[in-house]
């Protein structure tokens, strides 16, 4: 059997038992709570709100779109980058750089977990927001397809600046930190919290660049009817170029991702992660 094959498919089980012990860990568990309160109390405070004129979708459609958004942010991104800085801190990723396509293994798990964690959390919080809003919510088979296909490529794209959050800060601790103020930036400048047509020109051009600014628009395309499409730039979803920047984003964070995981792991020796678990113990 094929070695890097082979690693693929431990890496999958490896994600998947990740993702079931985290499902048993109070911290973890209430960090996921707490983010699905959050929006659904955002959603249900705009339920009522109709933002165009003669359109009876209201606004808390237009920011379930964004939560779902930055629930990718902060899963794919954000949470991969804790994950990685601790078990690079602990001595994880030193001893998968000893075993043989061990890197892939690891890479491929950390995927497969961001993955699991996202589909649950977004499940819930779309349940919950299509029970508030009914029958004001209501999508086709196209639209979910459509959703699935944009979540699916943003979270594996997103992974991309998880690896290169975690490589540059050494302890989880700055990562929650620093990484908190790097993830607020992409939401920002992507236009999740207000329209990025509203911004100033220069800040429409650095918005367009990121992965985000398009998973946002097609799940925004997926969840609003067309009339909304005049909030967008150019009056338009833009749907196939959409697929194209996120399949390519997705594209380059499948390779980025396990040169960046190598790059770090070549720096790692017993002494550095004495070191770092020194350093944890301090903070104890």
């Amino acid at each position: 059997m094929n070695p890097q094959w082979n690693a693929t498919k431990i890496g999958i089980r490896r994600g998947w038992r990740e993702w079931l012990i985290s499902l048993r860990n109070p911290g973890d568990v209430t960090y996921t709570i707490l983010g699905i309160v959050v929006g659904i109390v955002v959603v249900y405070l705009y339920r009522d709100d109709t933002p165009l004129p003669g359109v009876a979708t209201p606004m808390a459609v237009y920011v379930l779109a964004s939560i779902l958004a930055v629930q990718v942010v902060f899963t794919s991104a954000y949470a991969l980058a804790t994950v990685l800085s601790t078990e690079r801190e602990d001595g994880t990723l030193l001893r998968m750089k000893s075993l043989p396509c061990g890197l892939r293994a690891y890479t491929t798990g950390l995927i497969v977990r961001s993955l699991l964690e996202f589909a649950a959390t977004a499940a819930i919080t779309i349940l919950l927001a299509a029970v508030i809003l009914w029958p004001g919510f209501a999508l086709s088979a196209v639209d979910v397809l459509i959703l699935l296909g944009v979540l699916s490529l943003g979270i594996v794209a997103l992974t991309a600046f998880g690896f290169v959050i975690g490589s540059l800060f050494r302890s989880p601790r700055a990562v929650g930190g620093w990484g908190l103020v790097v993830a607020g930036a992409l939401v920002w400048v992507s236009g999740l919290i207000q329209p990025l047509s509203t911004m100033a020109p220069w800040v429409q051009i650095l918005g367009q660049a990121s992965p985000l600014y398009w998973m946002g628009l097609g799940i925004r395309s997926s969840l609003l009817p067309d009339e909304f499409v005049v909030i967008e730039i150019g009056d338009e979803w833009r749907l196939g170029l959409v697929f194209l920047v996120l399949i390519g984003w997705a594209v380059a964070g499948l390779i980025l991702a396990p040169a960046l995981l190598s790059r770090m792991a070549r720096r790692e020796t017993v002494a550095s992660v004495e070191q770092g678990r020194q350093r944890a113990l301090q903070r104890v």
